[in-house]
């Protein structure tokens, strides 16, 4: 991910009944050399998990008439390109130059903040809720009791595959 360009934006959201819930959602970046990778809730509700790959859609087309009744009673999370929203789009062109992890008082990985030279890009789970913060996030990131990592940082730079 360091020194590859973001090409585009996506965020995946909660939809119900055409109602999108944007406070919570995983965050997917899309680079100009085509990778991509993606930073949502790990399976415990309290970790970052970061996946190279894009997201999947577990209610995609074609659906079940079980699964299409589930989604019409309870919603289902839909990615969009949020590429050129006012809060996403001095993002995009952006060069990786360095990934902090975020971390919590007992160690655990909360978060991420990438750092895009002027800019840069925060996500933090917390309780079993991914947020995005443009910029570094620093009050934020105190009032949860989380803080930067940067002695961890070439090895989540480094590693090609799924992490909790």
């Amino acid at each position: 991910m360091v020194g590859r360009r973001i090409a585009r934006i996506e965020q995946v959201f909660y939809v119900f009944k055409g109602a999108v819930d944007r406070s919570d959602c995983v965050l997917q970046l899309r680079m100009d050399d085509g990778s991509v990778v993606h930073f949502a809730t790990g399976a415990d509700g309290a970790s970052l998990r970061v996946v190279v790959g894009s997201w999947v859609d577990p209610f995609r087309e074609p659906l079940s008439e079980e699964n299409r009744a589930y989604v019409e009673s309870h919603g289902k999370w839909t990615a969009f390109d949020t590429s050129a929203t006012p809060e996403m789009a001095p993002l995009v062109e952006q060069i990786v130059r360095r990934v902090l992890p975020i971390r919590d008082q007992a160690g655990l990985r909360r978060g991420v903040q990438l750092d895009l030279g002027d800019e840069q890009v925060t996500y933090v789970v917390d309780g079993d809720e991914g947020f995005v913060y443009r910029g570094p996030a620093t009050i934020e990131l105190r009032m949860l009791g989380f803080f930067l990592d940067p002695l961890d940082a070439p090895a989540l730079d480094s590693r090609p595959h799924e992490q909790d």
